[in-house]
């Protein structure tokens, strides 16, 4: 967020749990080779999104994806692990929540499990929810996944490592610059993984172009 907007360009040494950014970007995940292209790699300019007030650069999103990071946020330790456990701990009591989403200029409502609004493909660790997604086209992808049992959100998981998660039934799929986001109730989302209490209305944007990053040349 302190570096968007700027002439300064961000450089990243990826320790994450996913690190779903860096992979988008074709970085290394050790640690030398990236602080080796951190300082001999070209500059990018990518696109950063705006959800609720809140920048974000790889994901942002509502329902239970918001659910999971808030229990994982809670988690001793980091990793794929731990992310599975969240997951599995938060499904099996996890309600699909009504929306009204607006987005080009079109409303319609949706019951739906998740929604996200992607700036980039994939939450981390090669699982892909926005396969589509682009970090420099001006759009932000909006996924819907609607309502499904636990042991469908389970199944579907798999979808999510092999790219045909558009290809899973109530999954909907489009893009759009600006979209709004009602419910009857204070809405949680999180920005790239971190987890914040919101309205009952929230708005996401996109700004083309707003940051500068090292990537290889």
């Amino acid at each position: 967020s302190a570096l968007a907007f700027q002439d300064a360009v961000l450089g990243i040494v990826p320790t994450g749990s996913g690190n779903g950014l860096a992979r988008e970007l074709g970085l290394s995940r050790h640690p030398e080779r990236a602080i080796t292209m951190v300082a001999e790699g070209v500059d990018r300019t990518i696109d950063v999104g705006e959800l609720g007030g809140r920048l974000f650069v790889n994901l942002a999103g509502i329902g239970l994806d918001a659910s999971v990071a808030h229990l994982f946020n809670h988690l001793a330790g980091r990793g794929l692990i731990r992310y599975v456990r969240a997951t599995l701990s938060t499904v099996f009591g996890y309600v699909a929540g009504s929306y009204t989403l607006t987005a080009a200029e079109e409303a319609f409502e949706e019951c739906a499990m998740i929604v996200v609004l992607a700036n980039g493909r994939q939450y981390g660790n090669g699982a892909l929810i926005a396969l589509h997604a682009r970090l420099d086209d001006g759009l932000l992808d909006l996924v819907v996944v609607g309502p499904r049992s636990p042991l469908g959100v389970l199944r579907d998981v798999r979808r999510l490592f092999n790219g045909t998660i558009d290809r899973a039934p109530d999954v909907h799929m489009r893009t759009a610059s600006r979209v709004t986001i009602s419910a009857s109730e204070p809405i949680l989302f999180h920005v790239d993984g971190e987890v914040v209490q919101g309205s009952n209305t929230l708005t996401a944007t996109v700004y083309p172009g707003a940051l500068r990053v090292r990537v290889p040349g």
